[in-house]
């Protein structure tokens, strides 16, 4: 992963795969109410 990392291409890979997966990630938790667990306790959850 270093290696990728340090080209300029790269980068650019994996900032656009960001982008593609960090919205429906954000949108899953925030419109289907997933930012907390309904019980208490790490066991539980």
């Amino acid at each position: 992963m270093v290696g990728k990392m340090a080209t300029g291409d790269g980068r650019e890979q994996y900032a656009q795969r960001k982008w593609l997966s960090e919205a429906p990630n954000g949108w899953i938790k925030e419109v289907l109410g997933f930012r907390r667990f309904s019980v208490r306790g790490l066991n539980k959850a």
